[in-house]
């Protein structure tokens, strides 16, 4: 049996200190690999951490890693049967388990590594707030996808507020883009941004729901449990934009 691998790398410039940009203008490029057995699996590698997210596009099931040099591992599992879970040096929280389980979630997510990888992504975040720079149409689906992970992360660290910034951010960059359209084309991108305006509405809904509920225990635990399904559907959106684009992952036999 034969086995082939499809990578893909992308220059996204994020970024970096005052006292490197003199030489670098970017952390070397966010990789996206289509493994043997068709899964999605992106690496963003900096000099505090290692980010690492692996997507199974026919179950929606995806892990997330993020490690550093002097931190244990931190793994996010959503998407498949066993719901949202936060795992750090052995200790495992299934949120929505008990009434502390987002409280006990955002202990495990106070590392280095995680810090400074919500660091990193939110100051390029604010760079697309303040329309420095374009994204390019076919990078934009993983530029999305990577924002809202780390905003993903940050909501579950804490931030309660983290994953509606970057939604917004992302609704009027496509409203602007539509705005500024003379003719609405279908192509992959537009698709994959009716998709992910759509995601967005499912998403409203249950955070309405969410809110409704009396305990504020459970109000929060279900918050993030929406917003591990908002992010489920976007990489389901992004995956959907891997395949129209004619990067669908590759198994010989």
């Amino acid at each position: 049996m034969r086995t082939c691998t499809l990578m893909m790398v992308f220059g996204l410039l994020l970024p970096v200190s005052a006292a490197v940009a003199a030489e670098q203008s970017s952390i070397g490029g966010y990789r996206a690999t289509v493994t043997p057995d068709n899964r999605l699996k992106y690496t963003l590698q900096a000099p505090d951490f290692t980010f690492t997210r692996i997507t199974a596009p026919d179950t929606r099931q995806t892990e997330i890693t993020i490690t550093g040099s002097s931190d244990a591992t931190v793994i996010i599992r959503f998407g498949g049967l066993s719901g949202l879970t936060v795992e750090r040096g052995g200790q495992v929280v299934a949120i929505g388990s008990r009434d502390d389980s987002g409280e006990a979630a955002a202990a495990l997510l106070n590392g280095r590594a995680v810090s400074a990888f919500r660091r990193l992504l939110g100051a390029y975040e604010r760079e697309l707030m303040n329309d420095t720079r374009r994204i390019a149409d076919d990078t934009a689906p993983f530029v999305y996808s990577l924002l809202l992970s780390a905003a993903f992360v940050g909501e579950l660290a804490g931030d309660p507020n983290a994953i509606d910034r970057t939604r917004d951010l992302i609704r009027r960059r496509i409203a602007a883009k539509l705005r500024e359209a003379v003719w609405q084309q279908r192509d992959c991108v537009t698709e994959y941004e009716r998709a992910l305006l759509a995601n967005d509405d499912r998403n409203t809904q249950c955070m309405a729901a969410a809110d409704d509920m009396d305990s504020i225990f459970a109000r929060a635990a279900e918050r993030l449990l929406c917003a591990s399904e908002f992010l489920a559907g976007a990489l389901s959106a992004e995956a959907q934009f891997v395949a129209c684009s004619g990067l669908a992952p590759l198994k010989i036999q």
